[in-house]
């Protein structure tokens, strides 16, 4: 399981705070915990400095290329803020995200030129928000179709689930499922993810619902999965749900992690 560490996002208030009064030590203190839990991807996302985001993204990207190597997930729906952090980035980075409103061609060109892979949000066309299973299969082979014309390899493509709040949609979870399953029959060369904690939104016992979401999803075949790299729970459920589904073989990952438990 490929995981996107989501802690260093300014829609924290801690983050934010952190990012106006420049408090070097938070952020690095965030990278740590989530590269000593194995994060594959770390999130950076300052877009709620609106006037001073470019400034602001450039700031945590230094601080967090200080500390590690592992690739950054630059999160921004501002063009000139993916642009700027996509430059200072020294290994390959992740775009999240591109949909498919119009300014998808200049996100799918900057992907290319900068080898960058990409969270493929299928959203935005025809169907703005698509409600069912048969409009978001109409957004994601849209998109897709879209990144395959501008060049970006399916491997390195990220189709999002989609997933929203059950507290609103009774739905929500069945329709995510039934989603994430079409995805791998239909694109079995692209990659799966999902932001886990928007299933829980507005709900109490959040990592409950978290936790048992991540497993069925799990068993449905998701790749990779944005959440707090942190939550040990939530590491302890995906490491033996992986070992249950026969996704780690010979129980290889799921030994090494309970050995470093200890």
């Amino acid at each position: 399981m490929i995981i996107v560490g989501e802690l260093i996002n300014s829609t924290r208030s801690k983050v934010k705070e952190a990012i106006k009064e420049k408090n070097e030590e938070y952020i690095r203190k965030l990278v740590r915990l989530q590269v000593s839990q194995r994060a594959n991807f770390l999130d950076v996302n300052s877009a709620m400095s609106l006037k001073s985001e470019v400034e602001d993204l450039k700031w945590l990207v230094g601080i967090i290329q200080s500390e590690t190597d592992i690739p950054l997930s630059i999160d921004t729906p501002a063009i000139d803020a993916m642009e700027e952090g996509l430059k200072l980035c020294r290994t390959p980075p992740m775009i999240n995200s591109i949909t498919n409103e119009k300014k998808r061609e200049i996100l799918i060109k900057l992907a290319k030129d900068y080898n960058a892979h990409v969270i493929a949000l299928p959203l935005g066309g025809k169907k703005k928000m698509p409600v069912n299973l048969q409009e978001r299969m109409e957004e994601a082979k849209e998109l897709l179709s879209e990144l395959d014309k501008g060049g970006i390899d399916r491997n390195k493509i990220y189709l999002d689930v989609l997933i929203i709040g059950v507290g609103s949609n009774p739905e929500a979870g069945k329709i995510a499922l039934q989603t994430l399953r079409e995805y791998k029959k239909e694109f079995p060369s692209v990659k799966t993810i999902a932001g886990l904690s928007n299933i829980s939104f507005g709900l109490p016992y959040r990592r409950l619902l978290n936790r048992t979401f991540l497993v069925m999803m799990i068993e449905s075949g998701l790749d990779a999965v944005i959440i707090d790299p942190a939550d040990e729970d939530l590491i302890d459920t995906m490491k033996t749900a992986m070992v249950l589904t026969g996704r780690d073989k010979y129980c290889r990952e799921y030994i090494k992690y309970m050995k470093g438990k200890k």
